[in-house]
Order: C-alpha cells, then sequence, then structure tokens
C-alpha cells in the first residue's frame, strides 16, 4: 500500500466527520457500537467549533487550562455528536 502525504484541506474535515458519522451509525457488528463521537476542541478556535456545529456536534463541557503553549493556558470545549 502506497501512503501519499499532502496539505491538508478545509474540505478535508467536512469529508472526515462525514466518514466517522456514516461508520459510527452502522450496525454494531460492522462497527464499534459506537453511539457518541466526542472531540475536544480549543475553546477560542471559532472556525473550528462552528465546522462541528454544523455536522451535529454540540458544547457538553470545557476543560479549564486543557493545554499549556508556552507561558499561556488554554480551555477546551468537549463536543459531542450523538448517533
Amino acid at each position: 500500500m502506497e501512503i501519499i502525504y499532502r496539505e491538508a484541506k478545509p474540505s478535508d474535515a467536512a469529508k472526515l466527520l462525514s466518514y466517522l458519522k456514516d461508520i459510527g451509525s452502522e450496525s454494531d457488528n460492522l462497527s464499534f457500537g459506537a453511539e457518541v463521537i466526542s472531540l475536544e476542541v480549543r475553546s477560542d478556535n471559532e472556525r473550528a467549533k462552528a465546522l462541528y456545529r454544523k455536522f451535529g456536534f454540540s458544547c457538553i463541557g470545557v476543560f479549564e487550562k486543557f493545554v499549556k503553549i508556552g507561558d499561556a493556558c488554554f480551555s477546551a470545549d468537549l463536543m459531542n455528536l450523538y448517533l
């Protein structure tokens, strides 16, 4: 199998979310029996959160000071998509 690396495009995120939603909603025998897809996104990343909401994700909580980059701490929103 040949693996081709390329720079990510905005449409890649939409395709990935659509794929995860499809496989997560298949029968238990064909998937992992997933009922929910969870993710964390930096609270200040409005573009990403808007994309996730477009695909049906909702914010269910916030992790305060979830990640530290340099001297700055950033919170993260916990988002779920119920299948």
